[in-house]
């Protein structure tokens, strides 16, 4: 560390001078304080710095849910966001999201509820909700778009970077500023401390990084329509299957058992690895093995 580090060098004549016309630098500075009595005289110097301060940041942050239920990993988003500031505006979107944005809004913390009510959100396709993004965030001025890391938010996010000329950074684990994200690189075996210099913010957040924020018993805040964007008929939805499981779903959960070769077949890792992890409650994933 440096602090730990010692040195013999003593200062020269220009660190000297240097020192010296940062100190007359100051003392204008707070003069220009004094004569004005506010900050506004030295505004200009602050306007040239790049990087975003809790006082500015207002986030918005995307609702994934499903069958009129707010999902667990959208909880989680919302305490990643809280550590950005207490300017939370949530977007609900869908055929009828009413019920969604009443539970929103019961959330501790949010500020702001936009609902897009349109039969074209249904499905969560990224076509429709990317734009719905942009139109938000260019109409209302927000500094940081956040959703979880899960296949939804992983599908519109990066959409919604490019619609706003940004770099997303994604599977943020740990917020240190407005400016400052840790994520996992390199399949998790190293961690990368990133200073985002874009002046909007795209996040995805790691679920299992963050707890769920709790919900409340009554309404907080009250709902309002968000910002009109443009549908684009690119994609039609046409169907899903989904494999129904009680065991909690891998991105959000807090344990995991795995298996690979050595169960040698889909008998032995069903036997083995999926009784394990019903008994201690765990999601279940197969390791570097095709059945």
């Amino acid at each position: 560390m440096i602090d730990s580090c010692k040195s013999d060098f003593s200062p020269s004549p220009v660190t000297e001078i240097t020192q010296f016309t940062i100190m007359i630098s100051l003392r204008r500075i707070s003069a220009q304080i004094a004569s004005k009595g506010s900050l506004f005289a030295i505004r200009p110097l602050l306007v040239l710095r790049g990087y975003a301060t809790s006082q500015d940041v207002s986030t918005l942050l995307l609702v994934e849910h499903k069958d009129k239920s707010i999902a667990s990993s959208t909880l989680n988003a919302f305490t990643a966001a809280s550590k950005l500031g207490n300017n939370i505006t949530a977007l609900v979107a869908g055929e009828d999201p009413g019920h969604v944005a009443l539970e929103v809004s019961k959330i501790n913390g949010v500020s702001k509820v936009l609902v897009a009510k349109d039969k074209a959100y249904e499905h969560g396709l990224a076509e429709v909700y990317a734009p719905l993004l942009a139109s938000a965030q260019k109409q209302l001025k927000f500094t940081h778009l956040v959703a979880s890391h899960s296949a939804f938010g992983k599908n519109i996010m990066p959409r919604a970077a490019a619609l706003l000329d940004v770099a997303q950074i994604s599977d943020v684990i740990d917020i240190e500023s407005p400016d400052i994200f840790v994520r996992p690189i390199y399949a998790g075996n190293a961690i990368a401390k990133v200073k985002s210099k874009d002046p909007i913010k795209v996040l995805t957040i790691r679920g299992t990084a963050f707890p769920p924020v709790p919900v409340g018993d009554q309404a907080g805040v009250s709902s309002e329509a968000a910002p009109e964007s443009e549908k684009l008929a690119l994609t039609e939805w046409v169907s899903e299957e989904l494999q129904k499981s009680d065991r909690p779903e891998l991105g959000t959960a807090t344990k995991v058992v795995s298996g690979g070769r050595a169960l040698k077949s889909r008998e032995n890792f069903d036997k083995l690895i999926f009784s394990l992890a019903d008994s201690i409650g765990a999601a279940g994933k197969v390791d570097a093995f095709s059945f």
